[in-house]
């Protein structure tokens, strides 16, 4: 049953983009990992890096991870077969766990030439941690790794793949993209738009409600009369003001909105937020200053300009930290990518489908393009 499964799976990703088109896929090819004593297949080989492989079981285990993020109820390679729909996201998935696979082995190789290494005392720090966290006994892990098809070795070649892999990111391309403090400073004086604070205003408010204007968050008729009565209210309070009275305390007084609580308090906002028009209206105030009685959907506003700040360049120590993430992130993309070119040059990639070659060649050269 286990290699129908692989053939079903190598059809479906192999042949992906080809069932798209309506085409009938290749046949499997043959070449797989054999028992040297009884010439039984143990393992079909998709992909050898410098001569160390990736095999099928590797590939299906990557898969349903990878579809599980997008169908949990996916839980194993069987699923796939009773769910055709699946054949489109194993095609949208395939091509960038071949390129990330390769990469990584790459990167692992380039580790352990480099000697970096993985120790057993590690891996049981990592184990008693991981048990801690979760609370697990010896007992309760082992069901978990079970759970998940794998077994204690496996799941140490995991993690010093892992760990590898994350040592040579650091030493070899992290380290590479920091920025010095001359690079920020360069950035900085070439981007000043970036680092500008936002103008803003801050606002009370009075608002007189129309009788029946707005229900249940609909707008409905109201009479014509009533409309000139909450308007005549609205003018003769922003009158009161202009005499002399204190904005919050008439708010206090006479407002429908539950900023009367405050004094009418509305609070700051960020010029470029607001709706163009009320933009214009406010842009004509001066601080301490009213608009007239504006028209709501509730009924009339009136606004109250209480502050205004104008657009200033942030001080270069205020954002060097956040001036340094983002260069740190540009530069990482940057190095990682040279440093893969630069790699993959010097590997040997044999490949065993033709199919599966043709997807990793096409996403790697798609990425390739992105990044230019």
């Amino acid at each position: 049953m286990k290699r129908a499964v692989s053939v079903v799976i190598s059809l479906a990703v192999s042949g992906a983009a080809l069932l798209a088109q309506g085409q009938t896929p290749p046949p499997a090819p043959a070449t797989e990992a054999t028992a040297p004593s009884s010439g039984k297949v143990i393992q079909r080989i998709l992909v050898k890096v410098n001569g160390e492989p990736f095999k099928q079981t590797d590939f299906e285990r990557q898969l349903i991870g990878a579809i599980k993020e997008k169908r949990p109820s996916v839980n194993d390679i069987q699923d796939l077969q009773r769910d055709p729909a699946l054949v489109a996201i194993v095609q949208e998935l395939t091509p960038d766990i071949l390129v990330d696979t390769v990469d990584d082995l790459l990167l692992f190789q380039h580790g352990k030439e480099l000697g970096y290494r993985f120790t057993d005392d590690r891996f049981r720090q990592m184990i008693d941690a991981f048990k801690k966290n979760n609370k697990l006994d010896d007992a309760q892990l082992k069901a978990a790794l079970a759970e998940e098809g794998l077994t204690m070795d496996a799941w140490r070649d995991m993690a010093e793949r892992t760990s590898i892999v994350q040592e040579v990111q650091r030493e070899e391309i992290m380290l590479r993209a920091q920025p010095l403090d001359e690079d920020r400073r360069q950035y900085y004086a070439a981007h000043p738009n970036e680092f500008m604070t936002p103008a803003t205003i801050t606002l009370h408010e009075i608002t007189v409600i129309v009788p029946g204007q707005a229900q249940n968050g609909r707008q409905v008729a109201v009479s014509a009369a009533d409309l000139e009565e909450a308007k005549n209210k609205a003018t003769a309070i922003r009158e009161r003001i202009l005499k002399g009275e204190e904005f919050g305390k008439v708010a206090t007084e006479v407002s429908d909105s539950p900023t009367k609580a405050t004094g009418g308090v509305l609070g700051e906002f960020k010029l470029d937020e607001l709706d163009a028009t009320m933009r214009d209206i406010l842009d004509k105030l001066k601080v301490g200053e009213m608009t007239e009685p504006l028209r709501t959907p509730r009924g009339f506003q009136i606004l109250k300009l209480d502050a205004k700040s104008t657009p200033q360049l942030q001080p270069f120590d205020k954002v060097r930290d956040a001036i340094a993430e983002k260069l740190y992130y540009q530069r990482l993309e940057v190095e990682q990518r040279k440093f893969l070119v630069k790699v993959r040059a010097q590997a040997l990639i044999q490949w065993f489908d033709d199919g599966l070659k043709k997807a990793y060649e096409k996403r790697l050269q798609e990425r390739l393009a992105e990044a230019k």
